[in-house]
């Protein structure tokens, strides 16, 4: 993420935030005033939607297929969700000049882009499978500086608001006919 866009998002949720704030000075009366306080709120991410992928299974081989569920739960107010995005991930040593950084790699993402609304208090269940590449990341290693973490991240895409995030850790075992070549 670039220091732009991170200031970028910092000063829309502080200005969502003395928006939130001169809201809830005004003494509102009907229902309309209320669900829009509730709106802004959940924009902020304040009783807005959450996701939750749970995997089938936390081990998987390279080269497998890792399946999961993306519980989708409603907040205070109905939302509409542009996208739902799945991204495996691991993170790389970057060497430049002389310095050394880590940076976030995408191994391959998933787009569910039927939109949809989530109402409040609804439960849904998006199952997904993604396919991992024979060369991906080995994470289970009897070594002692392993330094290899790859994990999938799921993000609803909810337009003028912060979207909510999830991050489930993998661990990724040898393709299964190397198994054999390296112990445990």
């Amino acid at each position: 993420m670039s220091m732009n866009y991170a200031l970028c998002v910092a000063g829309r949720v502080i200005q969502r935030f003395y928006m939130l704030l001169a809201l809830e000075k005004v003494s509102y009366s009907n229902n309309k005033g209320k669900v829009m306080f509730n709106k802004l709120k959940a924009s902020l991410g304040i009783g807005a939607a959450k996701v939750d992928t749970v995997l089938q299974s936390m081990n998987v081989a390279q080269g497998e297929m890792l399946k999961g569920v993306v519980h989708i739960q409603g907040g205070d107010v109905a939302q509409d969700i542009d996208a739902i995005k799945l991204k495996l991930c691991t993170e790389m040593k970057v060497e430049v000049d002389d310095s050394t950084s880590h940076e976030t790699f995408v191994l391959g993402q998933l787009e569910a882009v039927q939109p949809f609304t989530i109402q409040p208090g609804e439960n849904k269940q998006v199952p997904f499978e993604f396919k991992l590449h024979d060369e991906t990341p080995i994470t289970v290693l009897n070594a002692k500086m392993n330094q290899s973490y790859v994990w999938v991240e799921t993000t609803l895409d909810i337009d003028f608001a912060i979207d909510p995030k999830d991050r489930d850790m993998v661990n990724v075992e040898h393709f299964p006919s190397r198994k054999k070549l390296y112990k445990p």
